[in-house]
């Protein structure tokens, strides 16, 4: 998830606030490897359930609508396009440094009962320190 996140950095999860809604847009999301759930990913929610994601180059389309996605500080392509349709239950997930993410465009949608939960304070290093409130805002083009 680099540049917004990075190895070593110690993160408070909240486990609850998806017992009560879904997951959003834009958030930071922790979930079980689909491959390995002894570990733990992170990664920022992309697609929602039932709705198209199409890949191409650096363009991110949902439901033929081009997402910006401001807080990345470098545009990262991608080789090939794809796209993925999301069932009622899959979320599309994405880590910001796009060109070396271990992400749904590897191995597809992520079921909604494998998230645990939301990213909500990173707390070391001190320097860093960041209350995550909801989710960003997306515009689409």
């Amino acid at each position: 998830m680099e540049p917004n996140f990075e190895n070593g950095d110690y993160i408070l999860i909240d486990e609850i606030t998806y017992r009560f809604r879904e997951p959003q847009r834009g958030e930071v999301i922790i979930f079980h490897n689909p491959r390995n759930e002894n570990e733990f990913y992170i990664k920022r929610v992309i697609g929602l359930p039932g709705e198209e994601v199409s890949i191409s180059g650096d363009e991110i389309k949902v439901n033929d609508k081009v997402l910006q996605e401001d807080y990345l500080p470098v545009a990262g392509s991608v080789v090939g396009a794809r796209v993925f349709d999301l069932a009622p239950n899959e979320f599309f997930v994405m880590g910001d440094n796009r060109p070396q993410s271990f992400d749904s465009r590897s191995w597809g949608a992520l079921k909604r009962d494998e998230i645990i939960g939301t990213v909500r304070l990173r707390f070391w290093p001190p320097g860093k320190l960041q209350i995550f409130r909801q989710a960003i805002s997306y515009t689409f083009s």
